[in-house]
């Protein structure tokens, strides 16, 4: 009479394999869909208008399945969670049964072994005494009795499906567990800049910021001498490079420049392609306290309480660069160009025009004067190849008027009023820049569940395909048997077992006998 399963069809579909595969095929087909929904969907064509028919069946699917953000999907959690209840219902019932197979004690009966498919069967000489002790170095005692002793060996194979199993159901909490409490942000700052995190149990200050460029070699866009631009073609002799340059005619020449005239590290927005590596120096911050000094490079985040700090960047659009100077001489000539007037001013000082209402403020120091697109003057390096300074005009009415005095430009000067105005000299210029590090700070809580997960599943199919759980019967002769008969069952690569028994068998110098030649290979 065959028996009926009484367990509800639900469970009973939850808890098989071919359930959970299902579940797996379908989750990756989603996952590969999204995938290439980034790549042939443009943002242009999720921002147009619908253009209906069609068009608009595509958006209303791209939408209802959240391909914008698919590991945050109602379908994404909807199958990680059917996955990860049939895992379980998996673990469930496979749980009774290995602990059932792994305390059980083989029987003294050997006719179990000899009805299995493949048995391994071999009769020897060899005392049954002698032919023990040897066994007993590869296969842990079970069960002895007078007509027979029983060894196991790789028992522990019979928990790898099950801890497979309980490492995928690991897996799957974690993807669970992080789809909805996964943190993703972009920030970032100069140097002295702290970085705070809503939830992140510490802060982060940045203490420096530096960009390592590749040394010179051809085919780079160099600054020369800090006033052309060129590119390397190779090397004429040591300490010196053979650069093309177009001339004021706009011809290409090549010229011969030493290495001390040439930097490859002038702008970093033109020359992006000498970057070698950016790295940010950090400390770690918890209260008011230091607790850890790290360097963040491309490829060496920081690690901290779930979180994970990457260098994901720089601004070199925005660099803060600090210029300085002790004493700038000015002329103020009139409208013939004679100098009626000259004055010397520190940084930040003003000096009343003679015969006039302004006065005169020396201000910044740009070295290397860009305008951007609102026309707001900044420094795009700190090198000084279009340096100028800010002169500010000002008047007893209030009035206001910034110039800029471009000291790279040959006899460049500034007019307000009735004199002009021209930078003579600098003295104790210099100039340092900043530039803005980015990084990309994540969090995902689900992060143990994945680790441990992976460590578990990955113990299991090490004892799935790895380790083979082996069964062997020594029986001692009997009256209708004169020689001692050993059984060994191995429910898979029972070639190499009947290979190790007949090798051990033989180490005695006694005859063996095959008495039954498996005719399948489990492999």
């Amino acid at each position: 009479m065959t028996g009926t399963s009484h367990k509800p069809k639900l469970w009973a579909m939850l808890s098989t394999m071919k359930f959970a595969i299902w579940i797996l095929i379908l989750l990756g087909v989603l996952s590969l869909a999204s995938l290439f929904s980034d790549e042939l969907i443009s943002q242009e064509w999720l921002n147009s208008e619908p253009e209906g028919g069609l068009d608009s069946v595509w958006r209303s699917l791209y939408y209802l399945l959240q391909m914008d953000d698919p590991f945050r999907s109602w379908w994404y959690r909807g199958l990680i969670g059917v996955l990860s209840l049939s895992l379980f219902a998996c673990i469930l019932e496979r749980t009774p049964i290995v602990w059932r197979m792994w305390s059980k004690r083989p029987l003294a009966d050997t006719t179990w072994a000899t009805e299995q498919t493949v048995p391994i069967i071999l009769t020897t000489a060899e005392p049954v005494a002698s032919l023990r002790e040897r066994l007993s170095h590869k296969f842990g005692w079970r069960l002895q009795t007078e007509e027979v002793w029983v060894g196991e060996s790789g028992r522990l194979a019979l928990w790898g499906p099950l801890l497979t199993h309980l490492g995928l159901l690991l897996l799957a909490l974690g993807g669970l567990v992080g789809s909805f409490g996964d943190t993703e942000v972009r920030n970032g700052g100069y140097a002295g800049d702290t970085i705070e995190v809503d939830g992140m149990p510490f802060q982060v200050r940045i203490d420096s910021f530096r960009v390592e460029f590749y040394p010179l070699q051809p085919q780079q866009w160099v600054l020369v001498d800090g006033e052309w631009i060129g590119r390397l073609i190779k090397k004429d002799s040591e300490g010196s490079w053979k650069i093309e340059r177009r001339n004021d005619s706009g011809e290409v020449e090549y010229v011969s420049m030493e290495e001390e005239w040439i930097s490859n590290d002038w702008d970093l927005r033109s020359a992006g392609g000498n970057v070698k590596q950016y790295i940010s120096s950090v400390s770690v911050i918890e209260g008011d306290e230091i607790v850890d000094q790290r360097e963040i490079s491309v490829n060496t985040p920081l690690r901290r309480s779930g979180y994970r700090l990457y260098q994901s960047s720089f601004d070199p659009e925005s660099p803060r660069v600090r210029a300085s100077y002790d004493v700038v001489t000015l002329h103020l000539t009139d409208s013939t160009g004679s100098i009626v007037h000259q004055t010397q001013l520190g940084q930040g000082d003003s000096y009343q025009v003679p015969g006039d209402s302004i006065k005169l403020t020396a201000g910044r120091l740009l070295p290397d004067f860009k305008l951007d697109s609102r026309r707001k003057a900044y420094s795009a390096s700190a090198n000084f190849a279009n340096p100028a300074l800010e002169l500010i005009a000002s008047g007893p009415t209030g009035f206001e008027k910034t110039m800029w005095s471009f000291l790279a430009m040959e006899g460049h000067s500034t007019r307000y009023g009735i004199y002009s105005f021209k930078v003579a000299g600098l003295q104790n210029e210099s100039a340092q820049m900043d530039i803005a590090t980015i990084f990309d700070i994540r969090h995902s809580p689900g992060t143990e569940f994945l680790w441990f997960g992976f460590a578990v599943s990955s113990i299991g199919l090490i004892l799935c395909f790895y380790v083979t759980h082996r069964v062997i019967y020594v029986e001692a002769p009997v009256p209708n048997r004169s020689l001692t008969r050993v059984i060994g069952v191995s429910k898979k690569m029972t070639r190499i077992f009947e290979h190790d028994l007949s090798t051990i068998a033989k180490q005695s110098g006694h005859e063996i006998t095959m008495i039954v030649k498996p005719e399948i290979d489990h492999y």
